[in-house]
């Protein structure tokens, strides 16, 4: 193996005290690799000298130049030209194209032979007293897949020779762009589980073929990473080779697309990675396209360093609808700037203020919990059609397809699907979102409404908000349980007892060994001039009985003006039937007694009239929760969803056979009687053959 060294002249030369005095630091570099075809006419080097401002390149690794002697050039734009010599044949040939931007950080280059040579860079950090990024970037060109089946040694060699370029310390970033004519294909899920993601990206296309396995052996044993195949773009993008191939069979032409330039990285540095896709729309005309990397610099501390400021934010959203916490902050607040000293000036005095807000709002408010944005795009259906897209998109580069116009129809129609499932989904998160603000709504007012009887379709009018103004919450008693009870209330009550608290309107039953939930929200309401009937649901489920349903409970506010607020009284539990359970309470109270009232329902109302009353409650209430459990839970529909509808029909034939018998009548077919039924030639006998005829 013969190693020429050339290091660069004095005219390009720039001491390393010039560089540090620079101020300029580089962020974002444009590495590519690009096999131009020939480069031997000056015209073509001055295409090539637009395209790399026209593409923002920085630095181009240049494949068969077909040049025979080394040059150094300069290029319009003040872009540095080298072109290195050949020894073995003139249909190779390698160099580098520099913009002039990062001209002043070159340091030297070095031919190894005809197909690798190298360049080193130091760029200079952006903080003072680090050393600078140094950077080696090896150019390259792979015998092609046949030389390589016909004469593995030249391939064997080329791959020892690029060996010896990146044998550099570890501190050193390593690029290496280059024609490896060798296709590593699409990474298979054996490849995935082989450990080989951290040299081939999703992105590949193509099958690989025996140039790719070397290739591929060359990164795993170097800890490299193909930075082309690691980003998602049109498969325009991700091709690197077109051309057109003649069927022997038909002599007709197709195109063919194959991806074998690569720039190649550290395993290390895919953090530096920016974008990496290739470019079609040259100037200098070849049949491969320019494989840029875009490099972003700026994430240099990534490897030795990681810090995150995070910005402190207050959960101020709480604040909107939280009464009881705007007044605790607001308490806060006011007590801490009380206490302040006086400022000596007035910055000093607004530094207080605002030390003094942020610790209230830290003590009260609290910090904003990081959530997760819900991207549309992980709906199952998106995804599957995506994937099935992207697929299709591939198969576009297959040489052997060579009608392209169903596969375009189906990209097109998939596309549209994507489009309209993001819609609907868009559609159906801004609804849900509508009814959770209106239900919220709702059952505000509905709490509202019932506690004070002011909607539009009360005839009388009542006031239970002062039952929800009280210290502690209301009890009762009864033989096994103590029953707590908050209604209206415009704060939360707690109880002492363990696992037990109530929040807003709510019943709660205890004893020494356990405790339920009896009810939970104000379902529905019912009424006269001198009663009113409240029904609270959603409580704890029975353990044994009543098909173990939710505990529902009626408070029945009988009017007495001289109660005052009155206290509850249990009545019973009803507890036996599946359909008709529920806690039965009595609250005489002069809160809904009507403005005129002097006696109330305990002087100015007879006992059997209020022996009625509770009477009538309790048979609407039976009617309710027992149409609601056999249509919403049995799932009867019709005359079905009566409740014990068996019971009811045999009263109504009770009723009708007393009826028949005080008429006198008796039980023969139609209501009519049988021995009264007579022809001209006697009395009609009947037997069981007639029986038809006669109901007809």
């Amino acid at each position: 193996m013969v190693t020429t060294t050339r290091k660069s002249t004095a005219t390009w030369k720039i001491a390393v005290e010039q560089v540090t005095t620079l101020l300029v630091t580089i962020a974002l570099l444009g590495f590519a690799t690009w096999n131009v075809r020939g480069l031997t006419k000056t015209d073509k080097q001055h295409l090539l000298a637009q395209d790399c401002d026209r593409y923002d390149l920085d630095i181009i690794g240049i494949q068969e130049t077909k040049i025979r002697q080394f040059s150094d050039l300069r290029l319009p734009g003040n872009h540095r030209l080298l072109l290195f010599d050949q020894k073995d044949g003139y249909h190779g040939g390698l160099g580098f194209l520099i913009n002039s931007r990062v001209n002043h950080f070159f340091r030297s280059f070095h031919q190894i032979s005809d197909r690798v040579v190298y360049m080193d860079f130091f760029v200079p950090s952006k903080f003072v007293h680090k050393p600078p990024c140094k950077l080696r970037i090896v150019n390259c060109y792979s015998p092609t897949n046949p030389k390589t089946i016909s004469n593995p040694e030249a391939t064997d060699q080329f791959y020892r020779e690029l060996q010896v370029a990146v044998d550099v310390p570890a501190r050193y970033e390593l690029w290496i762009l280059g024609d490896f004519n060798a296709k590593l294909g699409k990474r298979s899920e054996q490849d995935y589980n082989s450990g080989l993601h951290k040299n081939l990206g999703r992105y590949g296309v193509g099958r690989r073929n025996e140039n790719g396995e070397r290739l591929l052996n060359f990164l795993v044993f170097n800890n490299l990473f193909a930075a082309n195949t690691a980003f998602r773009h049109s498969s325009r993008h991700i091709t690197t080779r077109t051309g057109w191939v003649k069927d022997k069979k038909t002599k007709k032409s197709f195109p063919y697309f194959s991806q074998v330039d690569f720039v190649l990285c550290r395993s290390r540095s895919t953090v530096f990675l920016s974008d990496a896709r290739s470019y079609g729309g040259a100037k200098l005309h070849s049949d491969h396209k320019i494989v840029k990397a875009t490099i972003d610099l700026r994430e240099k501390t990534k490897l030795y360093k990681s810090s995150k400021t995070e910005t402190v934010k207050y959960n101020t959203t709480s604040l909107v609808c939280n009464k009881e916490l705007q007044s605790q902050f607001h308490q806060a607040v006011t007590q801490q700037v009380d206490s302040l000293p006086t400022p000596p000036n007035v910055k000093a005095g607004f530094e207080q203020l605002f030390e003094t807000v942020k610790t209230a709002a830290s003590n009260t408010v609290g910090m904003r919990q990081k959530n997760k944005k819900t991207q549309h795009s992980s709906d199952p259906q998106v995804c599957c059609m995506s994937d099935e897209r992207h697929r299709l998109i591939l198969q576009l580069n297959d040489n052997m397809l060579r009608d392209r116009s169903e596969l375009r129809r189906k990209i097109n129609k998939l596309k549209n699907n994507i489009n309209k499932r993001l819609k609907e989904l868009e559609t159906e998160h801004a609804n849900k979102l509508a009814d959770s603000i209106n239900n919220a709504d709702d059952t505000k007012q509905n709490q509202e409404a019932f506690c004070t009887g002011n909607d539009n379709g009360d005839i009388w009018k009542y006031d239970l908000t002062p039952l929800g103004k009280v210290d502690k919450p209301f009890e009762t008693y009864d033989n096994k349980w103590l029953y707590h009870i908050a209604l209206c209330g415009t704060t939360n009550i707690n109880l002492d007892t363990k696992n037990s608290s109530m929040k807003g309107d709510a019943i709660v039953q205890t004893n020494k060994d356990e405790n339920h939930v009896v009810g939970t929200q104000i379902m529905s309401r019912t009424g006269g001039e001198y009663f009113v009937v409240l029904i609270l649901g959603k409580g704890d489920n029975y353990n044994n009985h009543c098909d173990q349903s939710q505990r529902k409970a009626q408070i029945i506010f009988v009017c007495d003006p001289d109660a005052g607020l009155g206290t509850p009284n249990i009545l019973d539990e009803a507890n036996s039937q599946v359909d008709f359970c529920f806690y039965m309470f009595e609250w005489p109270t002069s809160l809904v007694c009507p403005a005129n009232a002097k006696g109330g329902v305990g002087k100015g109302m007879s006992v059997f009239k209020l022996l009625l009353i509770e009477f009538v409650v309790i048979v609407v209430v039976y009617f309710i929760l027992g149409v609601a459990y056999r249509r919403y839970v049995v799932g009867a529909r019709g005359y079905e969803q009566i409740p014990n509808l068996a019971f009811w029909k045999s009263c109504k034939e009770g009723m009708q056979a007393t009826v028949d018998k005080c008429r006198g009548q008796s039980s023969g077919i139609g209501g009519v009687r049988s021995d009264n039924i007579t022809t001209s030639g006697g009395p009609l006998n009947i037997n069981n053959d007639d029986d038809e005829r006669l109901i007809m």
